[in-house]
């Protein structure tokens, strides 16, 4: 199965997953297959986003739709979890995490 969106092509086929050409494919560091059934995106910064099992293409292209009008891979977000396709869920890092603690103890 291949799909291009966005001048970018991913394919999931006989069990792999690959993806060229997308606005993040240069900070893409490897695929790690996750129990037989789906596929972590392990990007720079140590970022990571969940794919889900089924339709893990759609969920690539939310992702980037969310990325263009929210900039959130350049956020401080170590993991982006779209295995709920109802919404994704977001982890911030620690540091992030801290300072909404703080800001939010402040008011």
């Amino acid at each position: 199965i291949g799909l291009g969106i966005g001048g970018g092509n991913c394919d999931q086929s006989r069990g792999g997953f690959a993806c060229r050409g997308y606005p993040i494919s240069d900070r893409l560091r490897g695929l790690r297959r996750m129990g037989e059934r789906r596929w972590d995106m392990i990007l720079d910064r140590n970022q990571i986003i969940q794919l889900p099992e089924n339709e893990p293409i759609n969920a690539l292209k939310r992702i980037l739709a969310l990325n263009s009008t929210q900039n959130i891979l350049a956020r401080d977000v170590e993991t982006i979890d779209m295995r709920d396709t109802s919404r994704p869920i977001l982890r911030l890092s620690d540091v992030a995490t801290e300072i909404i603690r703080t800001s939010v103890s402040k008011e």
